[in-house]
């Protein structure tokens, strides 16, 4: 479980950065910079969502509760980093940005919970 927080919190932490700048968002006005944040919010929380899944597809996990943690990594490493950093991370230099995250959060976990339901066969 460990194993696997570690693994999509170093994924998030290094693909969402560049996937923002892959897109060549010009900066200025406030809709680029929204734009830029959900494109930098969905690669973090995308990355948890896909190292959880695969995780638990191959069987390292034991149930779908454990997957949970690969899925907050990146916040929580993103976070800690910037603390090391002395840096605010992003997503709480507003208001808008915070609820963009819960938004964005709320979606992959809802995602998640959907994919891993039980199914009836």
């Amino acid at each position: 479980m460990l194993t696997a927080g570690l693994v999509a919190g170093i994924c998030g932490v290094i693909i969402a950065p560049q996937l923002v700048m892959a897109f060549g968002l010009p900066p200025g006005s406030a809709f680029w910079r929204t734009l830029q944040l959900l494109v930098y919010e969905s690669a973090l929380w995308g990355a948890g969502l896909a190292v959880g899944l695969l995780f638990l597809r191959l069987g390292w996990l034991r149930d779908r509760w454990d997957a949970l943690v690969p899925l907050c990594a990146p916040l929580i490493i993103e976070g800690l980093l910037s603390l090391l950093w002395r840096q605010v991370p992003l997503a709480y230099i507003s208001l808008p940005a915070f609820f963009t995250r819960i938004f964005i959060g709320a979606v992959a976990v809802g995602m998640f919970f959907f994919l891993t339901r039980p199914r009836k066969d």
